[in-house]
């Protein structure tokens, strides 16, 4: 775990009359994500021609790059991550979703944001993902997750990606 001090984080909260899939399909329409992870809301969708409950048997939760979620699966919540900030987003109803967008600043610019404390904390990743029912999914070679802590609180967090040659490549 590595700690700094000194951080800023702005959040922006704002509401959108659409999905949680048709507005992550905006989002990444011109920039796709580093990374992406979502949840779909359990409910009846058509599979093989049968109407099924449950999760969507072709469903990645948390992929590389922009996101190829299913178009006939609702999504409850995502989260979606670039170089300089992230976006969470969480189903209101079928047709509203809330998103929060999360920028780290150095506090210096006139809207500094709220003073935290940045802890990144390395995330280890299943290595026998077959023993979990886990072979059609790939995870990242190495997450880390970084929390934004106020008086002990988390206020938010988000996931980067560690690049080969070992230098961070935020997201």
């Amino acid at each position: 775990m590595s700690l700094s001090s000194n951080s800023h984080i702005q959040q922006q909260r704002q509401t959108y009359a659409c999905s949680v899939n048709e507005r992550i399909r905006l989002l990444c329409g011109q920039n796709p994500p580093q990374l992406a992870w979502a949840e779909p809301s359990i409910r009846f969708y058509q599979h093989e021609g049968q109407l099924r409950a449950g999760r969507h048997p072709s469903f990645v939760p948390l992929v590389v790059g922009k996101p190829a979620w299913p178009d006939d699966l609702a999504l409850f919540e995502a989260r979606l991550f670039w170089a300089g900030h992230a976006v969470h987003l969480l189903a209101l109803d079928p047709v509203n979703c809330a998103e929060v967008t999360l920028s780290e600043s150095n506090g210096d610019e006139a809207n500094e944001g709220n003073q935290v404390i940045k802890q990144s904390h390395t995330l280890l990743t299943l290595r026998d993902q077959a023993r979990f029912g886990l072979t059609n999914i790939k995870l990242p070679p190495k997450l880390t997750a970084i929390e934004y802590r106020h008086q002990g609180r988390v206020m938010a967090w988000r996931l980067t990606l560690t690049a080969a040659n070992g230098a961070n490549n935020h997201v």
